[in-house]
């Protein structure tokens, strides 16, 4: 009697398997993209108006807490702690303890034991910041409420490149010191 010996399967897939596969997750990839990248550029956003939030509660908290002025203006945070403060909120923020009062200049920045910079905050990619009005500094009195005579303070946080449906954010500091966001329509 002969024995017949047939060839031991190899169990692996087909190059046609193989192809209809990588096709289908080619397809998945390409619907999921564009909602992957409207996350992140909301989440950016969240991340930023979050940490603005925690600053202004910061410098109202330390206002109080010193019984002096503390200030929150603009700064380019981005390459370490700068000199003075600035205009340009999307480079970032920082919180000091504030000799001037109502709307004069802030004071410098200074470091170190003695110095009046209690955090600074770096910008996040991809996320513009910007005041109503140009608006350069929120300076709280000891009391926690803000020390310029004018009214609220209103700014905008949204993505720098395309922003979609609610992924702006509006954040508003009202005169007695109590800051409040909320998510508006692009513009």
């Amino acid at each position: 009697m002969r024995k017949v010996c047939r060839a031991a399967s190899s169990g692996g897939f087909t190059i046609v398997e193989l192809m209809v596969v990588v096709a289908i997750v080619a397809i998945l990839a390409a619907i999921a993209l564009p909602s992957f990248n409207s996350s992140m550029r909301n989440s950016r956003v969240t991340s930023q108006t979050n940490d603005f939030l925690t600053a202004i509660n910061l410098a109202r908290s330390e206002a109080v807490a010193r019984s002096r002025g503390v200030t929150i203006c603009a700064a380019d945070t981005a390459a370490g702690t700068p000199a003075a403060c600035g205009s340009d909120w999307s480079q970032g923020w920082v919180v000091i303890v504030d000799t001037a009062t109502g709307a004069s200049a802030p004071d410098a920045i200074t470091t170190g034991a003695t110095g009046n910079l209690l955090r600074s905050w770096a910008p996040t990619n991809g996320v513009q910041v910007t005041a109503q009005g140009g608006v350069a500094f929120f300076r709280f009195s000891r009391s926690g409420g803000l020390s310029q005579p004018d009214a609220e303070k209103t700014l905008t946080v949204k993505p720098s490149d395309t922003c979609t449906n609610q992924q702006q954010r509006s954040i508003v500091v009202k005169t007695m010191g109590r800051a409040t966001s909320s998510r508006v329509d692009c513009s």
